[in-house]
């Protein structure tokens, strides 16, 4: 997941610096490239509360011994 963050941060950093873009030459707000972060600030913060609900979900169910632990949500 963290790739795709990245890679929509990156995508937007590129928008906005593209001389021929109308937004960069009148310098006004590229709309896209920031859909684009906003984008990529909603899936970091799913990111972190799936990451909190699997350290949660650990705590009140330890895996069974030498297995894996299984998420009720990975099979949803």
């Amino acid at each position: 997941m963290s790739q795709l963050i990245d890679d929509l941060r990156t995508r937007a950093q590129i928008r906005r610096q593209i001389d021929t873009r109308k937004s960069v030459q009148e310098g006004k707000p590229d709309r896209i490239a920031d859909l684009l972060e906003s984008a990529a600030d909603m899936l970091m913060r799913a990111d972190r509360q799936l990451a909190a609900a699997r350290k949660w979900y650990d705590k009140e169910n330890p895996a069974e011994d030498g297995h894996d632990q299984v998420y009720p949500w990975d099979y949803a």
